[in-house]
């Protein structure tokens, strides 16, 4: 850890982007040697040259400190916590014997983000510095050394560096920069963590396609929407400019940034070199080149989460969903945060991150990650009042109590579901609690009507045609919902002490959506728009006519009418009551509103809207995608952390073969579905207790690979 001796400092002046520099004794003999540093915002660390890591954008976002007097777009008096982040590396490899040269670039990061305030002015202070070495001595002792006034520092070649911006580097600049003494800063006063989610890294390198060359400059196409930035040799001027999509006039179009956000690269190289930013990531899938360059390629930079996961089958609409919801996830995960869009928000929204959960801990191996974002999320709570943040770490954006504050209740629960972690349920309840009395007081006659005074209160988003789901509608539905899990909750950790009032909550809402939204005459709840019905009958609402209605309608409509939270309700109701072929067509429809319509549009990525308007880049309407394990396939955690296995595939006619895998917190589970004369069925699992659920009957699985062959009755193959 960071020595309580470690002096914080910074360079002499403002500077964008300075570089550190010092030493380190190695000239008695060394066992091992562990450095603790903090940089914010961003830092890379070299000793002796070479980078202590492949770690990029460290260290994790955090809500570093308070900002007192901040101009916000609207107004938020909520206090938080606070807390920042270090890296800890083994440098035993890295040091010889004797003096050793340790440099470290500091970059603004979001600690220091203030050119885009579309949210307010949201920056914390320049950046600044503390490390400690730790050298464990042969002889058994620890010496200690820090950072402190010793150190000097330099302006890097770095002259303008911002996380949604990109960067401009000026070499002229490092060959004239002197070497000044720094100066001692206050320390923040925030705890320090050490980091344990996964950093962002260079997962790969692509060769992008030349499009076309006019005017002085090269257009590229990467072949997909990602993250990262391009790579180059180049000397003299070169500007990247980079975009999710081209124009009719074979230009980049700068739509889903508004065009005005331009991401944006700038170089001045006097000898010919390697050309990249260091502190900056772009969300792009076309980009521009001016200037001489060679040997063009392109980063793909995102934190390092393993796809622990595949999918194929028979239709190509689900296997464009299943390929498009991963990679848009893991543009999506940066800096240690889950963001709604990597270019041009590129922020934690509480309510994508809730609505996409499941589907990233089923999928990929993210649960560290998920850990710190949980904590993101109850540091941003107030304090006082329990309102739970639109995004974490709090960086403004919009949202409602419901569907963005039942974050707070439903990723740890989610995260419990998946890892068998009580410790995070036990950690979060006395926040959920305090949430659940904020919410309360939100309510009118047993309704959520209102979030913050002069603030968003939406219920929700992005639904063809604009939100007609009445907003106190959506937000009562996840107050109950959260209601419901937090009842599961207080039994898991044994706090059952809120029980009679949680109970007497969860009666009085229920009764109140009915009473405001329920037309008996009609048998329908909020005129059946946008998939109310499927909202009440996942609070268990409705009768079975209602759910025969509801079943009949979609089949009619053969299309999605819903928004982002609409849309993962409705397919998931639908899966539960019986309706897979219907659901099924709903996810494999030809309609506008459709993820075959953004298919057939050539999109790699997931749109913000079923139209492509604005960003191309949004996983929320992705959270569908855990219904092809879940249900498709059958896959379920039976017990927390899939301590017990069951399989239950509710297997839509149309699809004729169906394949997939996750990897669990115990192990593989992999499932193949043929459906034609028979229905044969080769199902792999883990060494715990696992069944399969399928036409009526139960049946055990083995650990290893198990064959059925189901006709009626069904028959195991070799049992």
């Amino acid at each position: 850890m960071i020595d309580k001796q470690a002096k914080w400092v910074a360079p002499g002046r403002d500077c964008e982007s300075p570089i550190l520099t010092g030493t380190i004794d190695a000239s008695s003999g060394i066992k091992k040697a562990t450095l603790s540093i903090c940089g914010l915002g961003f830092f890379e660390c070299r000793i002796n040259g070479e980078p202590v890591s492949d770690d990029l954008l460290v260290p994790a976002w955090s809500d570093y400190e308070p900002r007192p007097g901040r101009r916000l777009l609207y107004p938020i008096h909520d206090t938080f916590r606070h807390r920042i982040y270090y890296m800890e590396y083994d440098i035993t490899q890295h040091l010889g014997d004797g003096e050793n040269a340790i440099e470290i670039w500091l970059g603004n990061g979001w600690y220091n983000q203030h050119e885009r305030n579309a949210e307010g002015d949201l920056w914390y202070g320049a950046p600044k510095l503390a490390y400690t070495v730790a050298i464990e001595q042969a002889d058994g002792g620890v010496r200690l050394q820090s950072s402190d006034e010793r150190l000097t520092w330099r302006r890097s070649p770095i002259v303008f560096n911002n996380v949604y911006l990109g960067e401009k580097w000026d070499d002229r600049v490092a060959y004239t920069a002197e070497e000044q003494p720094v100066k001692i800063v206050e320390a923040p006063a925030s705890p320090l963590y050490k980091q344990t989610c996964p950093a962002d890294r260079e997962i790969k390198t692509i060769s992008p396609r030349l499009v076309c060359e006019k005017d002085g400059r090269r257009i590229y196409d990467a072949g997909v929407n990602l993250t990262g930035y391009a790579v180059c040799s180049g000397q003299g001027k070169v500007v990247i400019r980079y975009a999710e999509e081209l124009g009719q006039d074979g230009n980049l179009d700068f739509t889903s940034t508004w065009d005005q956000q331009i991401q944006r690269d700038e170089y001045f190289a006097p000898y010919k070199r390697t050309l990249k930013p260091k502190f900056s990531i772009k969300g792009f899938r076309y980009f521009e080149i001016t200037g001489d360059v060679q040997g063009v390629q392109v980063a793909m930079v995102h934190s390092d989460v393993e796809v622990t996961s595949s999918f194929t089958s028979s239709d190509k609409t689900l296997n464009w969903l299943y390929d498009a919801y991963i990679r848009t996830q893991l543009n999506n995960m940066h800096y240690g945060v889950v963001s709604d869009c990597p270019h041009r928000e590129r922020l934690g929204y509480t309510g994508d991150g809730q609505l996409t959960c499941n589907a990233a801990m089923l999928l990929l191996n993210s649960r560290e990650l998920y850990r710190k974002w949980i904590f993101d999320i109850l540091d941003c709570q107030d304090q006082k009042s329990g309102h739970v943040q639109h995004t974490a770490p709090f960086y403004g954006g919009g949202g409602g109590p419901g569907g963005w504050g039942s974050a707070i209740v439903i990723v740890p629960y989610t995260y419990y579901r998946h890892y068998g972690e009580r410790e995070i349920l036990e950690t979060a309840y006395p926040h959920m609690l305090k949430w659940f009395s904020y919410m309360q007081s939100r309510c009118t006659n047993g309704l959520v009507m209102r979030e913050e005074p002069d603030g968003w209160c939406l219920g929700d988003w992005c639904a063809p045609g604009g939100v007609m789901l009445p907003e106190p509608f959506v937000n009562t539905y996840y107050y109950i919902k959260s209601m419901e899990q937090m009842l599961q909750i207080s039994g898991i950790i044994g706090c059952d002490n809120r029980r009679e009032d949680l109970l007497r909550q969860l009666e009085e809402s229920k009764q109140a959506l009915t009473a405001a939204y329920y037309d008996p005459e009609e048998n329908r709840f909020a005129g059946s728009v946008q998939g109310a019905d499927g909202f009440a009958a996942d609070l268990g609402l409705a009768d079975d006519a209602l759910l025969e209605q509801l079943g009949r309608e979609y089949a009619q409509k053969g299309a999605y009418d819903t928004g982002i939270f609409g849309t993962y309700v409705l397919t998931r109701t639908l899966f539960d009551h019986g309706f897979s072929d219907t659901a099924f067509g709903l996810l494999t429809s030809k309609a506008e509103c459709s993820f075959s319509h953004m298919m057939e549009a050539g999109a790699t990525t997931l749109w913000e809207n079923w139209n492509g308007h604005e960003s191309h880049d949004h996983p929320m309407f992705g959270a569908v995608t855990d219904c092809l394990f879940e249900y498709i396939l059958g896959i379920q955690a039976a017990e927390p952390g899939y301590k017990r296995v069951l399989i239950q595939p509710r297997i839509p006619s149309g699809l004729s073969y169906v394949k997939g895998h996750v990897t669990t917190a115990v192990g593989k589970i992999q499932v193949e579905i043929r459906q034609e004369d028979a229905l044969c069925l080769q199902i792999t699992v883990p060494d715990v207790p696992a069944s399969l659920a399928i036409h009526g009957r139960e049946y055990p699985l083995k650990a290893g690979l198990n064959s059925f062959s189901l006709e009626a009755p069904p028959t195991p193959i070799g049992s």
